[in-house]
């Protein structure tokens, strides 16, 4: 699984000799560029569902905000064709919450209440 993105991933991307690599997302996406290596699974998966991943750099090096996008399992353009900067764009993608854990998150509460509510 790759890291999560966060809002500060903004921050991340081209290689620093002296900041070693971690789970930052943006720091892996630029060690990745095209070949996934330990995340080719992952994102075999996630691609059979939501088609081919966008590259995950950008022609600079950094983080690319449409694969953010595509992680987190956006249609393509919800957050990007916005007309925000690549820094807010990633803010954005970073401080939302992933649909698909939104909605387990709803249905387990909706089942909580639903027993509360029954007994």
């Amino acid at each position: 699984m790759l890291p999560t993105p966060t809002a500060r991933d903004w921050k991340d991307g081209a290689h620093c000799a002296n900041v070693e690599e971690n789970a930052i997302l943006g720091r892996v996406a630029w060690a990745l560029s095209t070949d996934f290596g330990r995340y080719q699974a992952a994102v075999d998966r996630w691609a059979s569902i939501f088609g081919a991943p966008p590259a995950p750099t950008d022609d600079k090096g950094r983080l690319n905000p449409p694969f953010v996008e595509w992680m987190m399992g956006y249609p393509a353009g919800w957050v990007t064709d916005l007309g925000l900067t690549r820094t807010a764009q990633l803010k954005a993608l970073g401080n939302a919450i992933h649909p698909h854990a939104g909605f387990a998150a709803y249905c387990q509460l909706a089942a909580r209440l639903d027993r509360e509510v029954a007994a």
